[in-house]
């Protein structure tokens, strides 16, 4: 999206199609490294202390849910 509209508002610089294209890689490259990094610290955080979660009711099949 960057690129075309540099290129119809700029349609004499074509630097400005370059930088636009050159951005959009690099957002979608840095971006998905980050969310990989984040999931991976999450994981690591969660290995260190696990959640235990405790309920008294248990869903069964085919049964309406009650509401409280």
């Amino acid at each position: 999206m960057a690129t075309g509209l540099s290129t119809k508002f700029f349609p004499g610089n074509a630097e400005s199609a370059i930088a636009a294209a050159v951005a959009c890689i690099w957002h979608s490259v840095s971006g998905s490294i980050l969310a990989n990094i984040f999931a991976w610290w999450d994981k690591r955080q969660e290995a260190k202390n696990p959640t235990v979660i405790e309920t008294e009711e248990t869903l069964e099949l085919g049964k309406p849910i009650r509401n409280h």
